[in-house]
């Protein structure tokens, strides 16, 4: 057998033991990467839904402080003694100087009627006579006590949100309160999930309510566009096992 011919074997042997090796360590590399691969998915997503947790809990908290500092406002019942009425309007005042989220407070009697209000925006009034006896806040709060409102955008900038609560007896009225929900921006601003995941909050429609960059929300951010379905269906409370792939507010594509 000549040097060529046995060669051009040893080529053939070598070939044929790297296929038979290679092949199968090269596919048992792929299928290693993909599971570590979605092992880390996997565990990124149970750190972002913790995240996420902790989050709606510290705003729930902040929702539930204003709410007791508004009952605090019921717990007397209307009377038309004058001397009464001042007081009620200091005890709103001086609330409003302890929950500085709150920015308009209104005090409605039994019957829906407007009897203070105080603001840090506007001139405090008392005895408006203004009905609200059919709006939503003061029918749902008179109904299970609680109101929580949608997220509305005042001057297309700043996030509120209207509280209502009602006392325990009808006669001693419903508290109405303007929430300004720049506040929240503590709870996620030192949110960090690895170093450079960040949170956010949306409302139900998709806007932007909480973000680290506060320029984002003033601008009134619309994501909605921008939130795959399950996402969407995440807002309204069905939950979110798996992470997705989504443009950030900024417009980063992220997980």
């Amino acid at each position: 057998m000549t040097p060529w011919i046995r060669g051009r074997l040893l080529r053939k042997v070598l070939a044929a033991l790297l296929l038979a090796v290679g092949l199968p360590l090269g596919a048992y590399s792929v299928v290693s990467s993909v599971f570590v691969w979605r092992q880390h998915r996997t565990t990124l997503a149970e750190v972002q839904q913790l995240q996420a947790q902790a989050a709606a809990q510290r705003i729930s908290q902040f929702v539930r402080e204003i709410e007791g500092q508004l009952q605090w406002a019921t717990h007397l019942s209307w009377s038309d003694d004058p001397g009464a009425l001042e007081q009620r309007r200091l005890d709103a005042m001086r609330l409003l100087r302890q929950a500085p989220a709150v920015t308009d407070l209104r005090l409605l009697d039994g019957l829906g009627r407007e009897r203070v209000v105080v603001s840090r925006l506007a001139l405090n009034q008392v005895e408006t006579g203004a009905d609200r006896s059919g709006e939503p806040a003061f029918l749902q709060a008179v109904a299970a006590r609680t109101y929580h409102g949608p997220v509305t955008f005042r001057r297309e900038t700043e996030p509120f949100m209207q509280l209502a609560v009602a006392g325990s007896r009808r006669d001693a009225g419903v508290v109405m309160a303007d929430v300004n929900l720049k506040h929240i921006w503590d709870v996620v601003a030192h949110i960090r999930v690895g170093e450079a995941g960040r949170a956010w909050v949306v409302d139900r429609k998709g806007h932007l309510i909480a973000h680290p960059d506060i320029s984002l929300v003033l601008r009134n951010t619309d994501l909605s566009d921008r939130l795959p379905p399950p996402a969407q269906e995440a807002a309204t409370g069905r939950g979110m096992r798996e992470p997705l792939a989504m443009l950030s507010p900024s417009g980063e594509r992220v997980l």
